[in-house]
């Protein structure tokens, strides 16, 4: 469990530096650019950091001592933390005309994602362990057993596993 938490704040901690880094690309670089493709670009940058964290959480559930619940609530906050991180480079951009509105239209959109989906996600997940607590005083325990807990990580794998083969074949 100890190594799961470094892990996560590994997680948090490459999502604030992607962010610093961001701030500091659209300060510099971005700057020789047009609000249009500055906008652009950060929309390219967003999909690409959502389908490193989805290839992420692919990975840790494949992992052999992959623990659902710790890659569910592991993953929600990357998403989270990604979806802040694009609500705020969002509001940066003001483009011209009849697309005046889409950078903080696409903006709301992200905040309802994040406020639905995601704590839903987390309360979820939550409803699998068991809040007895252990002999530390923890609640470290599933509610469902090793065959259930492998029954929904094949299950998961199912249901995604091959759609994101058949996006990754079509994309090569």
């Amino acid at each position: 469990m100890k190594f799961s938490f470094f892990r996560e704040l590994l997680g948090i901690f490459r999502v604030v530096i992607v962010f610093v880094t961001a701030c500091l690309f659209i300060d510099s670089s971005y700057a020789q650019q047009s609000e249009p493709l500055q906008f652009v670009s950060e929309f390219v940058r967003e999909m690409d950091a959502m389908e490193n964290i989805r290839s992420m959480i692919e990975r840790e559930l494949n992992e052999k001592v992959a623990n659902p619940l710790v890659v569910g609530i592991s993953s929600s906050t990357r998403v989270q933390l990604e979806l802040r991180t694009s609500i705020a480079m969002l509001g940066n951009f003001k483009l011209p005309g009849q697309f005046s509105d889409l950078p903080m239209n696409l903006a709301d959109i992200y905040k309802q994602k994040d406020k639905t989906v995601f704590n839903a996600t987390n309360l979820i997940f939550c409803s699998l362990i068991d809040m007895e607590p252990d002999r530390h005083g923890h609640a470290s325990h599933l509610t469902i057993t090793k065959a259930e807990r492998l029954q929904l990580i094949a299950r998961i794998n199912r249901q995604f596993g091959s759609k994101l083969t058949a996006k990754q074949s079509k994309s090569t």
